[in-house]
């Protein structure tokens, strides 16, 4: 008489958001609804209903019961049919991914570049995994960015892989801010709402703030 519930990454979410900073060697399986229902409830599983999160660019949440008769609720089978009218089986939006997402990146490495040429400072908030991504298909590297801040004490006096830029503290940032006329880009873009809640509590003066992803936003607090 239990319920079993699971997330997955769900492809589409990642493909919608262009969320490619998600994928790498520790994520590297994504799902959706249609051939989840079809093998779960061949496992004797009701499919009761699939709803999505925004963990790590977009999570699959699957709500079962095992009761041997394998059984998808309308829910579950109204979710999958709005699916099968979305950019997953869209040619395409397929076809074009890759190349909206380098677009996407040129565009971030052209502002950024823009606010180092007018004597802007740019400093990086954030080391994910997902980072070395984001950088390295943007191509920004140690000679745009002064450093990136991090509260992971494992990381600090460490480099970002493939682009040689320093991971330092968190608690240098509002001394750096103070003294340097500064951009903010975070790259851990996913907890974007709490790190400027933090960095508004800390921040003095007016700073700009880049946000990439999903859609590359830029700000001031």
């Amino acid at each position: 008489n239990g319920y079993f519930v699971f997330e997955v990454g769900y492809i589409h979410e990642v493909l919608k958001s262009k969320c490619f900073d998600t994928i790498y060697h520790e994520h590297i399986d994504y799902h959706h609804a249609s051939p989840l229902a079809l093998y779960l409830s061949s496992l004797g599983f009701d499919v009761l209903n699939f709803s999505v999160n925004n963990i790590q660019g977009g999570s699959l949440r699957v709500l079962l019961r095992k009761t041997g008769s394998g059984l998808i609720s309308e829910d579950a089978q109204n979710f999958i049919i709005n699916e099968r009218n979305s950019v997953l089986y869209d040619s395409f939006f397929l076809e074009n991914w890759t190349n909206n997402i380098r677009s996407s990146m040129a565009d971030l490495k052209e502002i950024v570049v823009g606010y180092q040429k007018e004597g802007f400072k740019v400093v990086g908030y954030g080391a994910p995994t997902k980072a070395t991504l984001l950088l390295t298909l943007s191509g920004l590297s140690n000679n745009i960015i002064e450093f990136i801040c991090e509260d992971n004490q494992f990381k600090i006096g460490r480099y970002l892989p493939k682009t040689s830029i320093l991971i330092r503290p968190t608690s240098d940032l509002e001394v750096f801010l103070m003294e340097h006329k500064s951009v903010i880009l975070i790259l851990a873009w996913n907890f974007a709402d709490d790190i400027i809640t933090k960095l508004k509590s800390k921040v003095k003066i007016p700073t700009t703030i880049i946000i990439p992803l999903p859609d590359l936003r830029i700000l001031t607090i």
